[in-house]
């Protein structure tokens, strides 16, 4: 199973519902209905989501806040993707 990585930070929004998606470089990785498992690093995963959409994210659409964010992470990249999921269950990596 394919996984995402994630700060320790994002477990408990995402757990919650409250964060349903993430921004990442653009890939062919993910598809669209794929089953994909969530883990901090290389520890177990702490959940398991379905992706329900992919669509392109200029970081001048992202609000102040999160722009600064993925620039922290992936510098000044221009070619950006939004991953949308669900969350189907959660695990007991964490």
């Amino acid at each position: 199973m394919k996984t995402l990585w994630f700060k320790a930070r994002y477990a408990s929004p995402i757990l919650s519902g409250e964060k349903r998606d993430t921004i990442r470089r653009r890939s062919n990785r993910y598809r669209v209905g794929e089953i994909v498992a969530l883990t901090i690093g290389p520890r177990p995963s702490f959940a398991i989501v379905r992706i329900v959409a992919i669509e392109p994210a200029a970081p001048e659409s992202l609000d102040p806040e999160r722009r600064r964010a993925v620039n922290d992470l992936l510098g000044t990249e221009k070619m950006l993707e939004k991953i949308i999921f669900e969350v189907l269950g959660r695990e007991n990596g964490n």
